[in-house]
């Protein structure tokens, strides 16, 4: 486990500042699972101002994309689509239905892109989720938190694989109930391919950050490839269809590009992210410290 801790001058110049009224036109907030209109406003309110609002934007700025960005590196036929010339749009999600956590809600940015000549076809890529509070708002869930912090390095890594495999499939599906009906299963209950969504996954590892500011305390994972993402890649197609008795059913299929996938990763492959972070911050927190811990490299094609 690597660890190492970063200071910061100056405290916060001023929260109020960056405190604005809520506009949805503006800052896309997906709800995914079931929540009452107040809660929706009092989440959006809170994920619409201050730190959670500046936490936002730097992981859509500084983000640093996976050595897989375009699918017609790894014989992308189904689509016909050219991936990396389409534009991604970001999106804040806020999920509450994840498998064995009830009532947790956590909190993720993603993107998506589509593709122009058939928009049931969708590219989406996880950015950054947070188990725990997000700048002393309502978002988050000490379970979750402290199951993902419980057992060895490489449970711990395992883990956090599972839960991010379960938030793909859950963003994965919201997205394509937004685009059209599922048509049924056939009747060997096989998915007819009507939505497809791809996701480009490597062998990686993550960083949890942990900051700490005078006004709050909050943390988040950040996904980077390993040994720079000489590793290979894994390529996953989600796709759904309506079983006879109306429910949902999700296929998942992974293609792996590239085998080794072992051991720490180094300065090398987390550094440049840490000096996004630094750069960042630097502009708006005064005396915060950041921590963080680097989790051991796992190939995600095999979870």
């Amino acid at each position: 486990m690597q660890k190492l801790i970063l200071l910061y001058l100056l405290i916060m110049a001023s929260m109020p500042i960056f405190s604005q009224p809520y506009d949805p036109s503006y800052d896309p907030i997906e709800f995914i699972g079931l929540y009452d209109t107040n809660m929706r406003h009092s989440i959006a309110t809170e994920l619409w101002s201050g730190m959670p609002n500046i936490l936002f934007n730097q992981l859509k700025h500084s983000f640093i994309p996976n050595p897989c960005d375009s699918l017609d590196d790894m014989n992308d036929s189904i689509s016909g689509c050219i991936w990396n010339t389409i534009p991604w749009s970001y999106y804040q999600g806020v999920i509450n239905i994840l498998s064995g956590f009830p009532g947790c809600s956590v909190w993720t940015v993603y993107r998506v892109r589509i593709c122009p000549n058939n928009p049931s076809k969708k590219q989406i890529e996880l950015v950054s989720f947070s188990a725990n509070y997000i700048a002393g708002s309502n978002i988050g869930c000490d379970s979750l938190a402290n199951y993902l912090s419980t057992g060895t390095d490489e449970q711990k890594a395992i883990k956090l694989l599972d839960i991010e495999d379960e938030i793909y499939e859950l963003i994965s599906q919201y997205e394509a109930e937004k685009t059209a009906p599922f048509v049924s299963c056939d009747s060997l209950g096989n998915n007819l391919p009507h939505q497809v969504f791809y996701r480009e996954k490597i062998c990686k590892s993550k960083l949890l950050l942990n900051v700490q500011t005078a006004a709050a305390v909050f943390s988040y994972y950040l996904d980077f490839a390993c040994n720079m993402g000489e590793a290979g890649c894994c390529k996953t197609t989600v796709s759904f269809c309506k079983n006879s008795f109306g429910e949902t059913v999700r296929y998942v299929n992974k293609e792996q590009i590239g085998i080794t996938c072992d051991g720490y990763p180094t300065d090398s492959d987390y550094g440049e992210i840490l000096s996004n972070e630094y750069n960042y911050w630097l502009q708006f927190v005064n005396n915060p410290i950041i921590s963080f811990t680097a989790f051991p490299c796992e190939n995600s094609c095999n979870n």
